[in-house]
């Protein structure tokens, strides 16, 4: 529950708040924030289940913070780089600048969301 917290915290942070502007001048009328809550809540449901289940659950059992590091690094790079290049691909005028800085985001917030997720629950345990 706390890395779900702490993902939606950041990225609709990121999103609506530190990055609105950078989305709106890149892509313009696709851009908008009349938010489609039950899309965006099954969305952080499913990349928070994901980075669980492939990156802190695997270090925790290794015991290894230097795996979770890497492993964090390739979701965020995953699923956000898949996201992103399908968008370019068949979006008219999907800038490269939106998606190496979405990417960039992308393997931040899992490094992060993971990294928390990976300390609460050794923590805990």
């Amino acid at each position: 529950m706390g890395a779900l917290v702490v993902y939606s915290v950041l990225d609709l942070s990121w999103a609506s708040l530190l990055m609105k502007d950078f989305y709106q001048s890149r892509i313009g009328p696709l851009f908008h924030f009349s938010v489609n809550i039950p899309a965006l809540v099954l969305f952080y449901l499913l990349f928070v289940l994901g980075l669980l289940y492939f990156v802190v659950y695997p270090a925790q059992e290794k015991g290894s913070f230097p795996m979770l590091l890497i492993s964090a690094t390739l979701y965020g790079l995953v699923t956000y780089g898949t996201y992103d290049l399908v968008s370019m691909g068949t979006v008219a005028f999907w800038p490269l600048s939106l998606t190496m800085v979405d990417i960039l985001w992308g393997v931040s917030v899992s490094v992060l969301v993971s990294s928390v997720a990976y300390f609460i629950a050794t923590y805990f345990a």
